[in-house]
């Protein structure tokens, strides 16, 4: 990988991140913080949409207007199901509220509707999302256009990403980074066109799984594609003893330059 620059959430090289596994690699072709006391009691469904208040209770029939609110709602148990259309948070959308293997913390698209969360409105350097929590399921949304990473989940267990889209983001798509990170899955992901400008295009990765230590993360069934540094990105020297199935090759193209991989999914 090439020399990173400083003042942004750069990758750090210098710590392994364990055995990570990865399954079906590519085909054509990762602020506003939870309420830890508010939430840790929360069992029940939330809903946002673009044309509620965050003044109304984040029901179904009064939805939450912000992704911001309905985190600040959500603990152990809560689903915060999120209605069609797109969002754009004023600040990164951060969490540290953990769920439990029995209670998880869930994130999803409302039914077959497209959500997106652009970060066009975020400051710049800011990620979309950073995710500091376990036993997470995210699944069925897009992020995008984020002056920095799209997606960043750090010292993470226990979580899964299924169906996720992270594309044309300022950095890297989707970020797997930090110690501890453990048993995760990210399945059926899309990462595409994330380009670094400040970085001549030299640091912008699919996926990353970097700069920590932990083991049992599988990665599977993903489609990288036309990001400017590497398809998929491995800081960590554990990496070096993953296992891949069905795996397009994971290619480093010069900096600026744009990749593409084919591989069927698993």
């Amino acid at each position: 990988m090439r020399r990173r620059r400083r003042g942004r959430h750069r990758k750090d090289r210098t710590l392994p991140l364990g055995t990570v596994f990865i399954m079906g690699a590519a085909a054509a072709g990762v602020y506003l913080t939870m309420n830890p006391i508010g939430a840790s009691a929360a069992t029940t469904d939330v809903y946002v949409a673009s044309s509620g208040s965050d003044s109304n209770h984040g029901t179904l029939a009064a939805p939450y207007r912000t992704l911001a609110k309905a985190f600040a709602a959500a603990g152990p148990g809560t689903t915060i199901y999120v209605r069609g259309g797109t969002y754009y948070p004023t600040a990164t959308l951060k969490s540290t509220v953990s769920g439990t293997a029995a209670q998880r913390i869930t994130l999803t698209s409302y039914g077959s509707q497209k959500v997106r969360v652009d970060g066009s409105h975020l400051p710049s350097g800011s990620w979309l999302v950073g995710l500091y929590a376990n036993y997470w399921t995210v699944r069925g949304i897009e992020f995008q256009h984020s002056p920095a990473q799209g997606f960043v989940c750090t010292s993470c267990s226990g979580d899964i990403f299924q169906d996720l889209t992270t594309n044309d983001n300022g950095d890297t798509g989707f970020t797997l980074r930090g110690d501890h990170t453990t048993d995760n899955l990210v399945e059926g992901l899309d990462s595409y066109g994330n380009h670094d400008p400040s970085g001549d295009g030299g640091n912008a990765d699919g996926i990353a799984v970097e700069s920590g230590s932990g083991s049992g993360n599988v990665i599977t069934g993903t489609r990288l594609s036309d990001n400017s540094d590497d398809i998929y990105g491995a800081a960590a020297a554990g990496v070096s003893r993953s296992r891949t199935s069905n795996s397009a090759s994971l290619t480093s193209y010069p900096r600026g330059g744009l990749n593409r991989a084919t591989a069927p999914r698993s």
